[in-house]
Parts: C-alpha cells; sequence; structure tokens
C-alpha cells in the first residue's frame, strides 16, 4: 500500500520538474496509467485465484509487472511522449492492481477456517 502512495505523489512530481508540466497535466493526464489498470487487474488476477486454486504465480507475475514498469519510468526524460510515460506506468501498475488482491490469499490460507 504504501508502494502505491510514493508512486501516486513522486510520478507526478517527477514530470512536474522534468517536463514542466503543470499539477492538473502531471496529475491528472500523465497519471492515467497509473489509475486505470489497478481495479481490473485486481479482478483478474482474484478470479484466477478462485479458478486455478493457487496464488503463486499470480504473486510472482506482479512483481515482474511491477519490476519491469517501474524501471521503465526510471527511463523517462523531458522528450518523453505522453504515450510512453502512461504504457510504461500502466505496466506497472498492472502489477500494483494483481498484487493487491493475490496478497490477500496467503494470509488467509494460514489463519484457517474459524
Amino acid at each position: 500500500m504504501a508502494d502505491m502512495r510514493r508512486i501516486t505523489v513522486f510520478v507526478p512530481a517527477y514530470l512536474q520538474g522534468s517536463k514542466l508540466d503543470s499539477p492538473i497535466r502531471a496529475g491528472g493526464l500523465h497519471s492515467l496509467g497509473i489509475s486505470l489498470p489497478i481495479g481490473p487487474m485486481g479482478i483478474i488476477a482474484g478470479l484466477s485465484v478462485r479458478i486455478f486454486k493457487f496464488y503463486r504465480p499470480q504473486i510472482w507475475i506482479a512483481w515482474v509487472f511491477i519490476f519491469v514498469g517501474y524501471g521503465l519510468v526510471t527511463r523517462l526524460g523531458p522528450e518523453s511522449s505522453t504515450a510512453m510515460i502512461n504504457s510504461y506506468e500502466f505496466i506497472g501498475s498492472t502489477g500494483i492492481g494483481m498484487l493487491f488482491t493475490t496478497t490477500y490469499f496467503p494470509g488467509r490460507s494460514v489463519a484457517g477456517s474459524a
């Protein structure tokens, strides 16, 4: 959860500094890639755990998306296009959406039934 807060605060601040974006453009248009995939990917990952009856591959895949996506974000610069910014953010936030829902299952599996 803390990682999501860092991303939603520091990526727009970075874009304001590097691309000289206005706060509305940096927090609005350039942050669509952060906010759009989280909900749908959380639903898809949760359904896949329910269908396939295991959760570890989804967690590993989520971390791969996060590392690749936000690793690519570090390559952004003043000349980066809006499509590039949103695409890289979209990849990383896909992993965050998957991770939000799949980390519920390991804690639930050790708790047992009450």
